[in-house]
């Protein structure tokens, strides 16, 4: 080995592990400020109450943000995700190399969009909307947020899957086209059947994302303190974060009870991206199995 492959491979050491080192840092850091806190208050009523009240009586309970995160980043998957896997098989299989790199330019630029101009043309468009159309005294709702939510995880999933998709084309079209399969039947019965565990592992990684976002979410969705409804407002623990850490007093209990929801969210967010990482071991297998189909 060379002198320039030894600097690199150092390098890349290096990098991977300040980034390593950062994420733990962060993550100790929450679980420090979070830690007085959730010393002196009972886990399971600050996790499965409702109230929120951080003037009168320092009561401070999750519950409607914890299922007001999960609800809008569910709700922004179902959304999204149908119209990337379309744009992935579209990308993969019914474009040439020129006008694939074109399109996938335009989704690119789309991801470089950043979330507070994207929540506010949904809260000037789409708010609105909603507002005409289903009756409601105020647009802003967990749908209005699932929408813009959506839109902002599109260009993620369409990668992901893009990338997956062409792996499969690569290691079986030849060879499904040789025994005589169209190009229908091979997407129908090989490339969506085993893409599956690819697809499934995007919808986790875009959770986890979506579970994290602000501003996308916080402009749109009303910041309410109730439980999520599709057509009702509610709140998300980034949003809460973002609304309330700049009134609260560094050090008082409203300050460590929302560094204590900070902390609920990386554990959320952790245990998805586990799973997703557990699952792409089992989607491995599969594609080293078509990759002996395909040869």
């Amino acid at each position: 080995m060379n002198v320039k492959d030894t600097l690199f491979n150092i390098s890349v050491a290096v990098l991977s592990c300040v980034a390593v080192s950062s994420v733990l840092l962060v993550t100790g850091y929450v679980f420090f400020e979070s830690a007085d806190f959730l010393r002196n208050t009972s886990l399971l009523r600050f996790l499965l109450g409702a109230e929120w009240d951080p003037v009168g009586g320092e009561t401070f309970e999750i519950l409607p943000a914890i299922l007001g995160t999960i609800a809008v980043s569910v709700l922004a998957v179902l959304i999204s995700l149908p119209l990337a896997m379309g744009t992935s098989l579209f990308l993969c299989h019914y474009l040439r190399a020129g006008k694939k790199y074109a399109v996938s330019a335009c989704i690119d630029v789309i991801a470089g969009i950043p979330s507070v101009v994207a929540s506010f043309a949904g809260m000037l468009t789409l708010v609105h909307f909603l507002e005409e159309t289903g009756g409601l005294a105020a647009g802003e709702s967990v749908l209005a947020a699932g929408i813009v939510l959506g839109f902002m995880l599109l260009p993620f999933e369409i990668s992901f899957i893009t990338e997956s998709f062409d792996r499969l084309k690569l290691r079986c079209e030849s060879a499904a086209l040789a025994i005589g399969f169209d190009r229908l039947y091979n997407l129908t019965h090989i490339v969506l059947p085993c893409s599956k565990g690819t697809v499934f592992q995007a919808a986790l990684l875009a959770l986890a994302r979506g579970m994290g976002e602000t501003m996308a979410v916080m402009m749109v969705i009303g910041n309410a303190n109730l439980f999520p409804r599709l057509l009702g407002k509610s709140v998300t623990i980034p949003a809460r974060i973002a609304l309330e850490m700049g009134m609260a007093e560094v050090g008082s209990r409203h300050y460590k009870a929302l560094f204590a929801a900070a902390f609920v969210l990386i554990l959320m967010v952790f245990a998805l991206n586990f799973a997703a990482r557990a699952l792409y071991r089992r989607t491995s297998a599969r594609f080293e199995s078509l990759s002996r189909f395909g040869n």
